[in-house]
C-alpha cells in the first residue's frame, strides 16, 4: 500500500487544478477518486483501484496537475465527462455503492 506521501484516495477537497503532462482543457463536472505527489504514483494507485473494484472496469480516468503553492504539488485522479453537478453526483453514487471512495469537483481548466 502506498505511503499517505505518495498517495492517499480522496483528500481533502481542494481547488480547482491544471491539466498534468498531456495538456487537455477540462470544464464542468468530475469525479475525483484519488491523489498523489507524482504522476506516476496517481497512475499506479489508479490501476490499484482499478483490479479492486470492478465498479471502475471500463472507466477511463485523466490526471491533473494541482500546484497548491506552499503545500506542493499534487496529481488527482479524476473521471470527466459530466454536463451537471447531478450527473456528477449519480455516478460518485454508484461508485460508492461498489466500494469506491469519491466527490464531485468542478473544474474550470
Amino acid at each position: 500500500m502506498p505511503s499517505a506521501e505518495q498517495a492517499a484516495e480522496v483528500p481533502a477537497e481542494e481547488p480547482a487544478a491544471e491539466p498534468a503532462s498531456e495538456p487537455q482543457r477540462i470544464i464542468g463536472w468530475s469525479v475525483q477518486l484519488a491523489s498523489a505527489t507524482t504522476e506516476d504514483a496517481a497512475w499506479s494507485t489508479w490501476k490499484k483501484m482499478q483490479k479492486r473494484h470492478k465498479a471502475l472496469a471500463g472507466q477511463s480516468p485523466v490526471v491533473v496537475r494541482a500546484d497548491l503553492g506552499a503545500k506542493g504539488t499534487f496529481y488527482r485522479v479524476r473521471l470527466t465527462g459530466y454536463d451537471s453537478q447531478q450527473a456528477a453526483k449519480n455516478a460518485c453514487a454508484k461508485l460508492k455503492s461498489g466500494g469506491v471512495s469519491c466527490y464531485i469537483s468542478k473544474s474550470s481548466s
